[in-house]
């Protein structure tokens, strides 16, 4: 039913004495009808109860619904859930040690080490603003040593790549119900791609940005079982849909994003500089470094 029509429905339920609560995805659409009451909820269409095997998060939506109308509150108003006091994800920015010589070793071999590492720290203070203006987000910086940085640190222990996101993501959802790995690689990723990834987790277990080079740029969970990433290869032309045909595997609905890009090669600058200078991406650092001869 449309939510045109059930905004009808309630008036005439309403008319007869009966007190009615609905639930709108489209706020701008219902309150175009003036329901009596009505609870707007941020989830996909077709998900006005939130994920399908999320119970408290349902039972807790139900529980609103009956409290308005209990209340009898009314006057064709929208309400909206108040507002969470702890992050929905933690966003966890994977880096290395800004150091030349042992960072943007592919760019190095054309830029110089010293320059390759000056854009490698570019890239992480770009893409740690980016995610600190998240509002539903904490950001954190997972790496490999400690180093000065404007958000907490986790660090990424031994292993392989995929034991130590296991272990970062693993430490993550402790403090948030869903945990979101990215990379510097891919500077000041474009909110829309990390709002696209919220939106996804409201009716997924695990989330994919597919990476033009075969990889992928972000990975979001809500669990993260012990060793869900083992034996993936690593930079391979299918690592992203391997990782994804692991995740399934694993019994975790799956969801991909569209794809995007990371920066190891030089000529990935050049998809960069276009990016930067179609609004795509906003990266003052890299910017003005990349201006610079």
């Amino acid at each position: 039913m449309c939510h045109q029509a059930v905004g009808l429905v309630q008036a005439e339920l309403e008319r007869r004495g009966i007190r009615t609560a609905s639930i709108t995805l489209l706020p701008e659409v219902t309150a175009s009808v003036g329901p009596p009451r009505a609870l707007s909820v941020p989830y996909p269409l077709g998900y006005p109860l939130g994920r399908p095997d999320d119970v408290e998060l349902q039972m807790s939506l139900v529980r609103a619904l009956l409290a308005l109308a209990e209340e009898g509150r009314s006057g064709a108003k929208i309400w909206t859930p108040a507002p969470r006091t702890s992050p929905e994800a933690v966003i966890c920015v994977f880096a290395k040690p800004p150091v030349a010589g042992e960072v943007k070793t592919r760019l190095a071999a054309t830029l110089g080490p010293e320059r390759a590492a000056a854009l490698a720290r570019a890239f992480l203070d770009d893409t740690l603003e980016a995610v600190q203006s998240v509002p539903w987000a904490e950001a954190a910086l997972a790496t490999t040593a400690p180093f000065p940085a404007p958000v907490p640190t986790l660090l990424q222990g031994p292993g392989d790549l995929g034991a130590r996101i296991e272990r970062v993501l693993r430490a993550a959802l402790e403090r948030a119900p869903a945990a979101i790995a990215i990379g510097a690689d891919a500077p000041a990723l474009p909110l829309r791609l990390l709002e696209a990834a919220r939106s996804a987790l409201a009716v997924a277990d695990a989330v994919l940005g597919p990476a033009a080079d075969g990889g992928f740029y972000l990975l979001a969970l809500r669990r993260c079982p012990e060793g869900l990433l083992a034996g993936l290869p690593w930079s391979a032309a299918d690592t992203c849909l391997r990782t994804a045909a692991q995740l399934r595997a694993a019994g975790l609905r799956t969801v991909l994003l569209e794809e995007w890009f990371d920066v190891d090669r030089p000529e990935d600058l050049e998809r960069l500089r276009a990016a930067l200078q179609a609004g795509e991406v906003v990266a003052p650092r890299t910017a003005a470094l990349l201006e610079r001869p």
